[in-house]
């Protein structure tokens, strides 16, 4: 997986793309990655459901990760329960 990470599998183009594709639920998956409530209700306040919202969101849930693997693999387990595999398979392949 650190050779998968080391390309920037979670660089900013992987995260809008993933956006725009959550953007409808993306307080969901803000949720699920434990994203704190506070930030999640700021940012729907500014936001909305939008892939702005989305992107920021997922931004600086990537800026908080202290260990990529894990964060990624937080990521994509969320992302399937919340029904977005393919999502997963696009964005991740």
């Amino acid at each position: 997986m650190s050779d998968f990470l080391s390309s920037d599998l979670l660089d900013d183009r992987r995260l809008l793309q993933l956006a725009k594709r959550v953007a409808a639920n993306w307080d969901q998956l803000a949720r699920l990655l434990s994203v704190a409530e506070d930030e999640v209700g700021d940012l729907l306040l500014t936001e909305g459901h939008s892939h702005h919202g989305a992107f920021r969101m997922l931004w600086e849930w990537r800026e908080a990760s202290s260990n990529l693997e894990t964060s990624f693999n937080l990521l994509l387990d969320a992302l399937r329960q919340l029904g977005h595999s393919d999502d997963v398979e696009q964005i991740f392949r």
